[in-house]
């Protein structure tokens, strides 16, 4: 059996972090738990983990978690209560910089963005995901840069337009064929990687879903599984689409940034940059995650 390491897990309690936890801790691996959820966190430590609650800001309690692990998972969340989230991004950011020295972590797996390079232009939050790698990458350490795709899971924030209008409306392209995956997989392939704990350089790694699938076609595996046949996909312009996230009380900053990114998917400046292999395509495909989704739909 292999020897038994310890990692700290950033977001233990959210949709990524807590499959890679879980994962971990089933192969016997200690795991440091860092997350917002008490519940959530109450049942890692049941399984095991050693938990810990805080802000992602606050370098002396992350540098706390990080002590003594053989390798660490980092990301820069999305705060959807401040007003200024790339700002934030740019906190946390140096928080983890400055923790990782402290702690002299080996190893670090990162959860970076499709579309994290210097140019694209995107908008703020790809920016600081782009900030972010460099930071980690002059840092002396091995660092994997995991770049995954458009998250099956955005289909939940537009549940309630479904249910109110029978449609999905967005300033995304209806034909535009989308890298979608499923945060489930990301998880997995986390904890893969923080198993592996590659030594040396900086490796990036694009993950996407086993197919590009269009809005349009969407719309129609998950109206089929909310029993919904007539459910469709509507582009809307940016200002229409302003309009409805801002009276669904989204932040202006949240709002521009989802904007922002739906412009650099329609214009062919948000991609892959890689050759997808296989490993670089997850298992869970729209249709069964469709089905997942039908509970969520129904509750």
């Amino acid at each position: 059996m292999p020897m038994a390491k310890t990692f700290a897990i950033m977001g233990a309690t959210g949709r990524i972090g807590s499959v890679c936890a879980a994962k971990l801790l089933k192969k016997g691996h200690q795991v440091r738990a860092l997350g917002r959820n008490v519940q959530k966190l109450w049942q890692l430590q049941k399984e095991g983990a050693k938990i810990y609650t805080g802000n992602f800001d606050d370098s002396s309690l992350l540098a706390k978690v990080f002590d003594g692990a053989h390798a660490v998972f980092s990301f820069l969340p999305t705060a959807y209560d401040v007003d200024d989230t790339a700002e934030y991004e740019g906190i946390v950011s140096k928080a983890i910089i400055k923790a990782l020295i402290a702690a002299h972590v080996p190893s670090v797996v990162n959860l970076s963005s499709i579309g994290a390079y210097e140019l694209l232009g995107a908008g703020a939050t790809l920016m600081a995901h782009y900030r972010h790698e460099q930071e980690l990458n002059n840092l002396d350490l091995s660092v994997v840069h995991v770049r995954p795709g458009w998250f099956m899971e955005n289909f939940y924030g537009w549940t309630a337009m479904i249910k109110s209008s029978g449609k999905i409306a967005s300033s995304l392209r209806a034909d535009l064929p989308l890298p979608m995956i499923c945060t489930r997989d990301i998880g997995a392939k986390v904890a893969e990687f923080l198993e592996e704990a590659p030594r040396g350089g900086h490796i990036v790694f694009e993950y996407v879903g086993p197919r590009e699938v269009t809005l349009a076609e969407a719309a129609k595996i998950l109206g089929n599984a909310i029993h919904m046949p007539s459910l469709a996909y509507t582009q809307v312009s940016r200002d229409e689409s302003e309009k409805g996230m801002l009276k669904r009380g989204l932040k202006p900053a949240i709002t521009k940034i989802i904007l922002d990114l739906n412009e650099a998917w329609n214009s062919g400046r948000m991609k892959t940059t890689q050759i997808i292999s296989a490993p670089q395509r997850g298992k869970t495909s729209l249709q069964e995650f469709a089905q997942e989704y039908a509970l969520h739909f129904r509750n």
